[in-house]
């Protein structure tokens, strides 16, 4: 994980300082980290806050308003559960996803800049209990978000990522915006 870390910033460092000039100039890296909550309770277990953490890495279609890209996305929606006779327990049903994306931003290159963002793609689950049991799935993804940028860096938003109905989930994540201001 540290070695994707680094990876990861190493590469917004590159872009950042190649971002005044040439080719580079119209690409960006969003960085975020958050907190999502399952949708529904999903057989009588109570909703619990869970991590929420991505990048995403696009492209701003010269001066216009629109972008597309990729973006990477791993969500845990954590449930209690208290069943009768037996010891309580958590289950984490986690959501690694990729995703296509495409944006519009509505006042691009200004301090406060809001933005709606789209991407479908696809998500691998994993359900782990208390007791280290698992299971591993995958199926479509859709992540609608809308949010907003301010003094070009920072990011904050609001999202759904619905994959299936044991793994939908809703989040807020706040994030660093890097490169591409043309």
């Amino acid at each position: 994980m540290k070695r994707i870390a680094s990876l990861l910033l190493l590469l917004a460092t590159i872009v950042s300082a190649q971002a005044a000039s040439g080719f580079l100039r119209n690409w960006e890296v969003d960085l975020w980290d958050g907190i999502c909550f399952p949708i529904s309770s999903n057989n009588g277990g109570s909703t619990r806050a869970g991590y929420s953490l991505g990048f995403d890495f696009h492209y701003n279609f010269g001066k216009g308003p629109w972008n597309c890209g990729i973006a990477g996305q791993l969500d845990n929606a954590n449930r209690r559960f208290y069943p009768a006779g037996a010891d309580r327990y958590t289950q984490r049903n986690r959501t690694a996803s990729f995703t296509l994306t495409g944006g519009y931003n509505f006042r691009r290159g200004s301090m406060v800049n809001p933005f709606i963002t789209i991407g479908t793609g696809v998500g691998f689950h994993q359900i782990r209990k208390s007791d280290e049991s698992y299971t591993r799935s995958a199926s479509p993804v859709v992540i609608p978000k809308i949010g907003v940028e301010l003094w070009r860096c920072v990011k904050i938003c609001a999202y759904s990522q619905i994959s299936g109905k044991s793994y939908n989930t809703v989040g807020l994540s706040i994030g660093l915006n890097i490169g591409g201001h043309s």
